[in-house]
């Protein structure tokens, strides 16, 4: 008798252990650490880019030559103003889901120097030239963590990136006081193309935290020939439960062509500058 009450003591105690140790590790998992950024569910980003930007494009006819135009020589802003928005799902301790979208519209007015060509258009010299030029960037990708401890994540992963990109120049001339257009031309591109990225974020303490993160592309897909690198390092502080606000520096720069039946199109940028953000997390 003492000995089968034993042995069902024995299982009971075997069997709370072990409920005890699954409640314990599925605690760990989802509880929250010394830096929530580990384990946070939900991250939402808001921020703005200070950049500086190097633009050149290009567009011409098939059987017409390919020349580069640099915008900066147009009379484009080097310097402006992006927007950021982004989104950080944690779906599993280890699996990430990344959202990203960054929104830059640059423009500019100048009188032409020289003549030049641009999608079978000729724009005169001495005519008044109105530019604009917008690179949107989407951006979708899924990460695993490596290599995890209660301070540090190696995140590896990839997904699609979405260049949305356009071109816009208007001329114009002065004759008896009345301004007439004489040229104009406008192209859009929307280039998926897939990406490779790399994330490592260490808490430097519970409410402190900092992040470096890259990404990398170079492939041929159907009409597309599209190269983008990107860096960006960062840091910020969660000030309250939810809230933190972050500085950061980021640099890109992609190099996009496409070939279409008529016409032939390049998108040469390279932009780099800081940020400030703030996030929401829970």
């Amino acid at each position: 008798m003492r000995k089968s009450n034993w042995h069902r003591s024995a299982g009971i105690a075997a069997k709370a252990a072990g409920l005890a140790m699954l409640a314990y590790g599925q605690s760990v998992a989802w509880a929250e650490p010394t830096n929530p950024a580990l384990t946070q569910r939900h991250e939402f980003i808001l921020g703005i880019y200070e950049q500086s930007a190097d633009i050149a494009v290009a567009a011409a006819l098939r059987g017409r030559p390919l020349g580069g135009i640099s915008l900066d020589d147009l009379g484009v802003d080097d310097t402006y103003v992006s927007g950021l928005f982004g989104y950080r799902w944690r779906f599993t301790p280890r699996w990430t889901l990344v959202a990203n979208a960054y929104i830059n519209r640059v423009s500019g007015e100048r009188v032409v120097n020289e003549t030049f060509e641009y999608d079978g258009e000729t724009y005169e010299a001495g005519a008044s030239l109105d530019s604009q030029f917008s690179a949107d960037i989407y951006m979708l990708d899924v990460m695993y963590s490596v290599l995890q401890t209660d301070r540090f994540e190696l995140q590896l992963g990839g997904g699609l990136h979405a260049f949305e990109l356009g071109v816009s120049f208007d001329a114009t001339v002065t004759l008896n006081d009345d301004s007439l257009r004489v040229t104009s031309s406008k192209n859009d591109l929307l280039a998926p193309l897939p990406n490779l990225r790399m994330q490592i974020l260490y808490a430097l303490s519970d409410r402190w935290t900092a992040y470096f993160n890259s990404g990398w592309l170079s492939l041929n897909v159907d009409d597309y020939d599209g190269r983008y690198r990107f860096a960006s390092v960062s840091t910020d502080y969660r000030f309250a439960n939810r809230f933190g606000i972050g500085v950061g520096y980021q640099y890109t720069a992609m190099d996009v062509k496409h070939q279409s039946d008529n016409t032939r199109e390049s998108y040469d940028v390279q932009y780099d500058g800081p940020t400030l953000y703030i996030t929401y997390g829970f």
